[in-house]
């Protein structure tokens, strides 16, 4: 059985075929329930359609909102997915397949990563943790190749253990965790003349970070955040400025401290260089597992930091 997209209706338009709207969570739970009784695993493929660089980063340019329908797309009908098989509670709930196209850095020698298709990842891997009885899986496949059609159905009716599997020039990979051999660096101090921007920085670990910024001998930072910083949070800033460091804080969306009529107050920091070894946090969405996370949330983070950047 397999499903098509479509702008708003539902409908069985053949035994095996449905067609519905994949950002319409009731249509998600009503095609899951009519068909329950025989689905043994679910494939998303959604992603595959979100745009690729370099359209994608031209797009970015001249509308960031773009980030949005990219996030929509990608993890939009892949979060009704999970929440409605989280609802239905079965004992032996189908099994998960997101697949991917270019989505991971698996070779050195890559440079052109479906970046559209990142929320997905970070989506499907929480998934992973809070409901392993989904036994979903990620698979990330190679270009446009046509080998790619039977690496995916070999990947597919094997059904095996990996979690992560990607696909590059017919080979199989998988994430492993090794022994480095790079020697640790000496950690060497921060600039005294130069204004470091810490995104997230006006709680918790952005927060963490300022402080070892000036710990380490930065005398200018910079906080941005969505949200301002809380009784505690002020304290800690406050005794940043005590020990020397000047502090600027900037809440409501490091994209408006950024792009705002007086970005960073350039009047303040003239004579100081802005430099790119900011910290940029990855974000944390709201708390909660995945039957309560909202597509709103996932939509809009995406879209803030690539504004913001």
């Amino acid at each position: 059985m397999h499903m098509r997209s479509d702008s708003n209706r539902y409908a069985q338009v053949k035994e095996d075929e449905y067609v519905i709207d994949p950002n319409e969570p009731a249509h998600i739970k009503r095609l899951l329930s009519e068909v329950a009784t025989f689905t043994r695993g679910i494939i998303h493929l959604c992603a595959l359609d979100t745009p690729e660089l370099p359209s994608f980063a031209v797009d970015l340019l001249r509308d960031p909102r773009c980030a949005v329908n990219a996030a929509r797309v990608s993890c939009g009908s892949a979060l009704h997915v999970i929440q409605a098989l989280i609802a239905e509670s079965q004992q032996q709930p189908p099994r998960l397949w997101f697949v991917t196209r270019g989505a991971q850095h698996v070779l050195q020698t890559e440079d052109n990563l479906g970046i559209a298709q990142a929320p997905l990842l970070g989506l499907t891997r929480v998934c992973a943790i809070e409901h392993p009885d989904l036994r979903s899986v990620r698979i990330d496949l190679d270009g446009d190749g046509s080998e790619n059609i039977s690496l995916l159905a070999n990947e597919l009716f094997a059904d095996g253990s990996e979690q992560e599997v990607a696909f590059r020039g017919g080979v199989r990979y998988l994430p492993r965790l090794v022994r480095s051999s790079r020697i640790a660096h000496e950690v060497r101090p921060m600039r005294a003349n130069g204004a470091y921007l810490v995104i997230g920085g006006l709680r918790g670990l952005g927060l963490l970070t300022a402080e070892l910024v000036v710990q380490r001998g930065g005398r200018c930072v910079v906080l941005a955040g969505r949200s301002p910083p809380d009784t505690t949070s002020l304290i800690r800033i406050e005794e940043l400025r005590r020990r020397g460091a000047k502090v600027n804080r900037n809440s409501g969306g490091y994209c408006r401290c950024c792009s705002g009529s007086r970005p960073l107050e350039a009047d303040r920091f003239a004579r100081l260089t802005l430099y790119a070894a900011w910290s940029r946090l990855r974000q944390v969405l709201d708390d909660g597992g995945a039957d309560e996370t909202q597509l709103e949330t996932v939509r809009d983070g995406p879209s803030t930091k690539v504004q913001g950047s």
